[in-house]
């Protein structure tokens, strides 16, 4: 394989998802509070398609427990057993007087072209990077040590911040690229 651009995998998907590791974080920084999530009305997190679509732009970190979700769940949208796995995290993560009936996905397409709305490589990337060093969903969710950097190989933002010295690159215990091809 000839490596056109500067540490980038070339495939033909021109999105560029990273999971960061940070070395140092607070556990429960977002572990357990009410106003991480919106249930409305009928009881239910509401997802539009817009939510839990993830490509190459715009350049956006996900570090908050609703932004990882909207990922997680764009990556689980075809695993049914998945959804309802992540929807009890959730119910678990909710203070007990709030009810709670599930997800509603408004105007979101049940025929996907790759089963997800994160890419292809991304999705399953992440999912074999959560089985294999046993994290949860619950962990994944609360713990701000993972961060999700979505990026453009085109753009590479997220290299540009790096290089810039606007990262400390200290608290990155490691970095996974999630966009990576077999």
């Amino acid at each position: 394989m000839i490596k056109v651009r500067y540490n980038t995998f070339e495939t033909n998907s021109s999105s560029s998802h990273s999971l960061v590791i940070k070395k140092n974080f607070n556990k429960s920084k977002y572990l357990y509070r009410d106003d991480n999530f919106c249930v409305y009305d009928d009881d239910k997190i509401t997802f539009f398609e817009d939510d839990i679509s993830f490509g190459r732009s715009p350049f956006t970190i996900l570090e908050h427990p609703n932004c990882k979700l909207k990922y997680l769940v764009g990556a689980y949208f075809e695993d049914k057993n998945k959804l309802k796995e992540i929807e009890d995290t959730i119910r678990k993560s909710l203070h007990p007087n709030i009810k709670f009936k599930g997800f509603d996905f408004r105007n979101c397409d049940k025929e996907l072209e790759y089963g997800s709305y994160v890419g292809f490589y991304e999705s399953k990337n992440l999912k074999m990077y959560l089985e294999k060093n046993k994290i949860s969903f619950e962990e994944f969710l609360f713990d701000e040590k993972y961060i999700i950097i979505v990026d453009g190989d085109e753009y590479l933002e997220w290299e540009t911040l790096k290089q810039s010295g606007l990262i400390d690159l200290t608290n990155i215990e490691k970095e996974f690229n999630l966009s990576d091809g077999d």
